[in-house]
């Protein structure tokens, strides 16, 4: 058995890819912030079959204006108006005060953040592991320690599901700023 053959009947937590998730949840899909993110999340989703009932932005970028036909809304206008909702994060940011409020958000309700392409087209998908995972097995065995493959595992967990925990789980607080913590003979790889 490969070792990928482990991490995937074993290890690698999330089944199910966000995208075929939002679509089967009852839930409303609410969609937080505006922008070509939102745009490129709206038209997956809908791809997917799953319908976006409403838009909400930060409090101080509410201004009575609407973002594809929907009126952009506060978080706490939202809340007012469904009991259980999903959230689906439509920018990044690196901002401490922002992180802060998308940990508040998502203690509150589910937050995803679909890892969708600033340019190109493509979606990482649990197929997309299936389809390339002799690379992902070169990877994972090529990580030094165990905090490392744990760091990649979450990694691929969020990029499945989108579930910001997996994301936040992974960063530590260093000096003030986020970062991912170091240890000895620590190697950063980019996967493209």
């Amino acid at each position: 058995m490969l070792i990928w053959d482990k991490i995937m009947l074993e290890l690698l937590r999330e089944k199910i890819n966000i995208w075929d998730y939002l679509a089967k949840s009852e839930k409303p899909i609410v969609i937080y912030g505006m922008g070509n993110g939102a745009d490129k999340i709206i038209d997956t989703l809908e791809k997917y079959g799953a319908k976006v009932s409403d838009i909400f932005a930060s409090d101080e970028f509410v201004r009575g204006h609407s973002f594809r036909g929907f009126k952009v809304m506060k978080y706490s206008e939202i809340c007012e108006k469904y009991d259980d909702f999903n959230i689906v994060l439509a920018f990044a940011s690196h901002l401490d005060n922002v992180l802060d409020n998308i940990r508040k958000i998502n203690s509150e309700h589910t937050v995803f953040a679909p890892d969708v392409p600033v340019a190109g087209g493509g979606l990482f998908t649990l197929e997309y592991i299936r389809e390339n995972k002799e690379k992902f097995d070169l990877v994972y065995n090529s990580l030094a320690d165990e905090e490392s493959k744990r760091v990649f595992l979450d990694i691929l967990n969020f990029k499945v599901s989108g579930k910001v925990d997996y994301l936040f789980n992974s960063v530590a607080k260093v000096a003030g700023k986020n970062a991912i913590p170091f240890v000895k003979r620590t190697r950063f790889i980019a996967i493209y």
